[in-house]
């Protein structure tokens, strides 16, 4: 329904006698009087015809959704500040959820980085605690080894001790044996 059906409506159910007012009695006034009074009307007129605008425009959005949809479009400053502002805020939005998902890809990297590298550490300090365990076992065994060698050192002296004690038994004997 337009602005026009609207307002025809409305004084299509006044009553017959109220929609004329009795004329005003005339008085004399001053120029200066008429003057105030047609600045006053004026003023009063500029009033009501911005509160009609603002409620046209009102309604329009109301009804139609947006205001470019009517057929004419009254330029509005604040409508014009309000859309670029918004385009603004709207850009920026898409900015930061950009940049929203630029950071989450940085970070779900990095939390796959810092997951390998610390799998990469778990497995490097085993790695250290076997090679620590393998190092143990050699020093035991050298030292094992070495009590050996001192003790095989010792029995190898004895032998050689031994060695001289059978070959002097053994060379008296022989010359035992050839003086017999």
């Amino acid at each position: 329904m337009s602005c026009h059906n609207a307002r025809s409506l409305v004084f299509i159910h006044l009553p017959t006698g109220a929609s004329k007012e009795p004329p005003p009695t005339p008085t004399s006034l001053t120029k200066k009087q008429v003057k105030q009074k047609v600045e006053s009307l004026t003023t009063q007129l500029q009033v009501m015809t911005a509160q009609r605008n603002d409620l046209r425009d009102g309604l329009i959005l109301v009804t139609e959704g947006s205001l470019d949809n009517r057929l004419y479009h009254r330029p509005n400053p604040f409508w014009e500040k309000l859309k670029m502002e918004h385009q603004q805020v709207m850009s920026d939005l898409q900015n930061f959820e950009n940049e929203n998902m630029e950071a989450s890809q940085k970070l779900s990297e990095l939390t796959k980085e810092k997951v390998f590298l610390c799998d990469l550490q778990s497995w490097l300090l085993m790695e250290q605690s076997q090679l620590k365990k393998k190092l143990d076992m050699l020093r035991q065994e050298k030292e094992n080894l070495l009590e050996d060698w001192v003790r095989l050192k010792h029995h190898l002296g004895d032998l050689q001790v031994l060695s001289k004690d059978q070959e002097e038994t053994s060379d008296l004997q022989n010359q035992q044996q050839q003086y017999f």
